[in-house]
């Protein structure tokens, strides 16, 4: 074999003159790229964007397919821009064949021949010739022990050296703990070992630029995992980067910049973050239990304002009796536990961020629902005599304790029903090292036990005395928060004083505890910032210490005063029933007792006598009037002012107040088309009654109140509440329901104890049937909700149907509806109704017109059925509009900075009801919305001119509007304006 001498590269730097190769097909032209595996992508997709390693004719990589060694040599050939010098003398190698080149440019220093003067070119190459030919190629170097790999016997002799060189240079791994030298190799491992090999031997010269990225106060940044970096030989590349965020505060509104260590390299990625300012919001409302509401602000809140009880209000008769914020999150303890599934609104009003800027009011709906037991969060030793249990709840009743396995006496537990913490008082002093406390029973007010624990707590003796701060301080109030619960600090021995210690004037004038804080109220107003002095009368006599006996000596204390110069608001007001009104201030108030404060009309404009106005308790007084029928009135309430020096006036306030409703209840007819009062039979022995609300529960389970076909139940004969105490399920032994039977409901009484008007109403009993479907609504664009009145079990995908066009027709005009299955659906069940979602194509009508849903099979469904086992069945049943109006587009119309007002139209998908549309519903970026005009589909805003705005601002709905059906909009949406173009 005669030859010409060829260069190959013998270090890492001179191997690669890739970058030469023009790309002329990528990754993404493969049309099986996501067959290759996840490990391997990036090297395919690399060596097929430059042109190195391509797919077959038909656009397919075949990842797991093999190599042959004129494959191979293709790629090295490619890879390592070789040049075709010299000649083979090979007798199956010969000019014109597709891999001549490649052949002539990698032999003999990378190929060697296969015998008899044969170079084999359609063999497939192995494991151990790869190793081989890369590493020869690339003029690797290093050393690996290959005892790690339970196959390295195997290894070849000839091949160990490659092997070993491989795996140093990270170009082998192994399959597994396999080197499988004799493996026929792949195309995306050869792919992997040779990008491997490339990535191994460039360095990377420069880091690129990265765009500023712009978050709002609070968000998350998500910065870059990996950055596009710049190669020795002229490519673009990503490398892995880490990320110090120790100096960024996205709490804070500022330019920040930050650096990060970009991965295998001694270079700093460096990016902008601008963190925008934003007005203080309500961002989330989730029940924790049935006693416990969080509330989450997009900024930390203001503790004052925050933990006051009046700034939050709850539909459903539900009442705050405590709120205690941490950073952003306020957790509201209510007075009574919610009902299970119950659905209510929190009102948040009056509410601060850190920075003292309101919080706009803000409704929104709470769902309670309670699946968690209770459980044990901690067992602290804050004394030698004394544990503190905290809760992971409020608890309904209590548990029981067992400390060191009943070797230490328990002699009193304090704790109250509603409380998430109890503090156990003992009989000796611990000793100082581990305790065990079991504790177990009780329940929460989803009545969930605590499972029996042990709970470990270590005991180590108290030496440090307790210290305090100023947690706030306004003209004549002063809170002080210890670092621990203290005793004794409103001890008669125990003084306080502001700016002049020792002078009576200057005394507090009232002391009030609450575990570690101590609020303080002064008659002579504080300065702007004044000295705090806590001292004792006498100095052997009773001062604050904590519960381990560590005194609290006498200290002075600086305290920055905060003037109040906000008015008082009303935050709640409620009928409690049709004699009381209560009204709640938001903060301590003078003149809410003087009735001639308020003025209560009816729905007809006429004065309503008020007899008296008295506190209730705290910021909330009653106002007892005259007998108020059920309906609509409206109060008025001015001339009240704030208990500070400023007395802040309260603004003359009117609101609506809804009486309870005195109507008797009435019984649910299920066939408004047949004469008389219709029931339902659900089962061969039971009828279900619906009623038109609430009931009490004690009234209408009871079996003297029902009559079954004109006789009185026996005494095997059941009367059940169900659906939240709206129906019952009448369960009759004699197990001979029909059509023909009767029902007699006697004088049972609705929650409020209204009793129905008469004295027996008689029932016909509809015979039993299958479940027809309550409503079917568009609730998405990819879901429609089935309601149904009762409960229902098995539904599977395969029991309904769906249809987008119930219109459809085909070329001659005939009906074409086209049927399809849901591709999953989801069920729920809340106050005996159960709520199918069906996932399906997009709905792009956002009106839900022409949509339909209707059972699969035409005698009932495959296997969904009530809980007595009566099937669903229904027929092609149309769709209600529940689908919220889609934010489409938005064009500006203007001139930046001609002085005259611009004009944005924003496009919504369908009508929208004109009264849920306001300004502060809407952003427009660098833009003041001066005003706003809605009709049908579109909004007009008009902006103030601005010369450094923009012709395509972002427009982002940041409120709700609804459509024409009342379905509101949820979350923000964000669209960039185009330009409108002058004629």
């Amino acid at each position: 074999m005669a030859k010409k001498h060829k260069f190959f590269a013998t270090t890492a730097t001179a191997a690669l003159v890739a970058s030469a190769i023009v790309p002329v097909a990528s990754a993404a032209d493969l049309k099986d790229f996501n067959n290759v595996s996840s490990w391997a992508q990036e090297a395919v997709q690399y060596l097929t964007d430059n042109n190195i390693l391509q797919g077959d004719q038909n656009g397919y990589f075949n990842p797991t397919g093999t190599l042959t060694r004129a494959q191979a040599a293709e790629v090295l050939y490619k890879a390592l821009g070789l040049e075709a010098t010299g000649t083979e003398d090979f007798s199956d190698v010969a000019p014109g064949q597709w891999f001549y080149d490649a052949v002539v440019a990698t032999s003999p220093e990378l190929f060697e021949g296969m015998g008899n003067g044969k170079f084999k070119p359609q063999d497939k190459l192995t494991r151990a010739q790869a190793a081989k030919v890369i590493v020869l190629a690339y003029g690797l170097e290093g050393e690996a022990d290959l005892s790690k790999f339970r196959d390295a016997a195997t290894v070849p002799g000839w091949a160990t050296e490659y092997f070993s060189t491989a795996v140093a240079n990270g170009v082998i791994n192994g399959k597994g703990t396999r080197l499988a030298p004799q493996d026929e190799i792949s195309r995306q491992e050869f792919a992997t070992m040779v990008y491997r090999t490339i990535e191994g031997v460039l360095e990377v010269e420069s880091v690129s630029a990265i765009n500023t990225i712009t978050v709002k106060e609070g968000e998350e940044v998500k910065f870059p995992e990996t950055v596009e970096v710049t190669l020795s030989n002229g490519e673009k590349a990503q490398k892995a980067v880490e990320w110090d965020t120790a100096k960024l505060d996205t709490k804070k509104a500022g330019e920040y910049t930050v650096k990060g260590d970009v991965e295998g390299t001694e270079l700093e990625a460096t990016v902008k973050v601008v963190v925008e300012a934003v007005n203080p919001g309500v961002t989330a409302v989730s029940a924790l239990n049935l006693k416990q509401v969080e509330v989450t602000f997009n900024k930390e809140v203001d503790a004052e304002t925050a933990e006051n009880e009046a700034n939050y209000t709850l539909t459903g008769g539900l009442t705050v009796a405590d709120a205690k914020a941490n950073g952003n999150k306020v957790v509201l303890t209510l007075t009574a536990n919610a009902n299970q599934q119950a659905s209510e609104e929190l009102t948040v009003a009056n509410v601060k961020d850190a920075a003292g800027t309101a919080v706009a009011k803000t409704t929104k709906a709470v769902k309670f629902f309670d699946a968690t037991a209770p459980t044990v969060s901690s067992v602290q030793a804050i004394g030698p005599k004394t544990l503190k249990v905290q809760f992971s709840e409020p608890l309904k009743t209590a548990p029981s304790y067992k400390l060191d396995n009943g070797t230490l006496a328990i002699v009193n537990t304090t704790w109250t029903a509603g409380d998430s913490e109890a503090t156990l008082t003992l009989g000796t002093n611990l000793t100082e090292g581990s305790h065990n406390l079991e504790v177990s029973g009780g329940s929460d007010y989803a009545n969930f036990a605590i499972e029996k624990a042990t709970n470990s707590f270590n005991y180590v003796l108290d030496t440090v005395a307790p210290t305090a701060t100023v947690k706030s301080a306004s003209e004549t109030q002063v809170v002080l928060e210890f670092s621990e619960d203290v005793l004794n600090a409103d001890d008669a021995n125990v003084e306080y004083y502001h700016t002049f210690k020792g002078t009576a004037a200057y005394k507090a004038s009232d002391v009030t505890v609450d575990g570690n804080e101590v609020t303080l109220t002064f008659e002579n107003p504080l300065p702007g910032n004044a000295k705090i002095f806590v001292s004792y009368k006498d100095e052997k006599g009773t001062k604050i210490q904590d519960v381990t006996g560590n005194v609290f000596e006498a200290v002075t204390l600086n305290a920055t005063v905060v003037a109040d110069t906000t008015a008082p608001t009303v935050s709640k007001v409620v009928a409690t029933d049709n004699t009381k009104i209560d009204v709640t201030f938001s903060e301590t108030v003078e003149g809410a007792d003087n009735k001639a404060n308020y003025t209560l009309k009816d729905a007809a404009g006429k004065t309503v006598a008020i007899t008296s106005a008295t506190n209730l308790n705290g910021n909330t007084y009653r106002l007892a009037v005259s007998p108020l029928n059920g309906g609509s009135y409206t109060l008025t309430v001015k001339n009240v002012t704030d208990a500070s020096i400023r007395e802040n006036k309260i603004a003359d306030f009117t609101t609506n107040v809804s009486v309870n409703d005195v109507v008797a209840p009435t019984i649910v007819d299920t066939d408004s088309e047949t004469n008389g009062i219709q029931v339902k039979q659900i089962a061969s022995d039971k009828i279900k009654v619906e009623f038109s609300e609430v009931m009490k529960a004690d009234s209408i389970t009871n079996k003297a109140n029902y009559k079954y076909n004109g006789e009185a139940l026996t005494g095997d004969d059941t009367v059940t509440a169900v659906d939240g105490n709206k129906a019952v399920i009448i369960t009759v032994e004699a197990d001979n329901v029909d059509g023909d039977s009767t029902v007699t409901v006697g004088r049972v009484q609705d929650a409020d104890g209204n009793y129905i008007e008469n004295f027996e109403t008689a029932l016909d009993v509809v015979a039993l049937a299958n479940v027809d479907v309550a409503a079917v609504e568009v609730t998405g664009k990819n879901s429609i909700r089935l309601t149904f009145d009762e409960v229902i079990t098995n539904a599977t995908v395969n029991d309904f149907e769906y249809t987008l066009d119930t219109n459809a027709k085909d070329q001659a005009g005939q009906p074409a509806v086209v049927w399809a299955t849901p591709a999953a659906i989801s069920t729920s069940v809340s106050d005996g109704k159960t709520y199918i979602t069906l996932t399906v194509n997009e709905i792009e009508d956002t009106t839900a017109a022409n949509v339909a849903v209707r059972t699969t099979d035409a005698k009932a469904t495959e296997s969904a059925e009530n809980v007595f086992g009566t099937p669903v069945l229904f027929s092609t049943t149309g769709a209600d509009d529940k689908y919220a109006p889609m934010l489409e587009s938005a064009t500006f119309a203007g001139t930046v900075g001609d002085k005259n007002d611009d004009t944005v139209t924003i496009t919504f998908s369908e009508d929208l009801y004109v009264a849920s549309v306001q300004e502060s519903d809407f952003t427009v970026e660098g833009y003041t919305i001066k005003s706003i005009a809605t009709k049908d589909d579109t909004v007009t805003l008009t902006v103030a001119d601005n010369t450094a705005g923009t012709t395509t601002p972002k427009v982002t709905l940041v409120g709700e509007v609804e459509d024409s059906e009342r379905n509101a909009t949820k979350g923000t949406k964000e669209v960039t304006a185009t330009t409108v173009t002058a004629e």
